[in-house]
């Protein structure tokens, strides 16, 4: 069995996508006192104390992600899934690398098995694999109690090393081949997992690419940006 797993954010959308599903919401969410909490996420972009202690912790624990996530606590699923797939069809397919979806489907042809393994939110990543035929999805779910949004996430944060472990967790048995495309250094763990790891580059060639024996893969001028 060959796979190759695709980071997502700023890999085959040219965005951060997590945050920004937060926001998206509070800005059509018709509950104005659940809209008020988006004056407060603005403070909190504004404070360095959280950002610092992700930076202390190198990102660990997701505390900015995770406050601001918080927000969206006590909306139904059903809303929130509703706002999802708004989510997807208005900012994030608009926004897909077409080279990028070129080389998935290149990989579909030539009979690898091909996974996601994201830190965005399976609400809107669901609809993704669905349309592009991903054998599966690694990503941070949102936790629900009675139908409704705890504010929290369900189990890890898929991040860094914690893509890694639901990996292994995932492929018991030993695999033909391993292929991983990300954007991100945080990714390391993953990409050193990999028989072969690639670095999808928007701006120009990284330094520490060669200082681990890593490909990289520079998107053209015509991917948007």
């Amino acid at each position: 069995m060959k796979a190759v797993v695709f980071d997502f954010c700023d890999t085959i959308v040219n965005f951060q996508t997590a945050d920004r599903f937060v926001y998206y919401v509070l800005e059509h969410l018709k509950d104005k006192k659940i809209r008020h909490r988006k004056i407060l996420l603005e403070k909190i972009r504004k404070c360095s104390f959280v950002k610092n202690l992700d930076k202390i912790t190198n990102g660990k624990y997701s505390l900015n992600k995770r406050i601001i996530l918080w927000q969206l606590r006590g909306i139904s699923k059903q809303e929130l899934d509703c706002y999802a797939e708004s989510y997807y069809k208005n900012e994030i397919v608009p926004n897909l690398y077409e080279e990028i979806l070129k080389i998935i489907e290149n990989y579909r042809e030539n009979n690898y098995f091909v996974y996601l393994a994201s830190g965005g939110y399976d609400l809107y990543l669901k609809h993704f694999i669905s349309e592009f035929g991903f054998t599966d999805c690694f990503c941070t779910k949102l936790k629900f109690v009675k139908e409704r949004f705890t504010g929290r996430i369900e189990g890890w944060d898929c991040v860094g090393e914690n893509k890694t472990k639901l990996l292994k967790q995932y492929f018991r048995k030993p695999l033909e081949e391993k292929v991983v495309y990300t954007d991100s250094k945080s990714d390391l763990p993953l990409l050193l997992w990999a028989d072969k790891g690639i670095v999808v580059s928007k701006k120009g060639y990284r330094t520490w690419t060669k200082e681990y024996g890593l490909e990289e893969y520079l998107l053209s001028a015509a991917g948007k940006e």
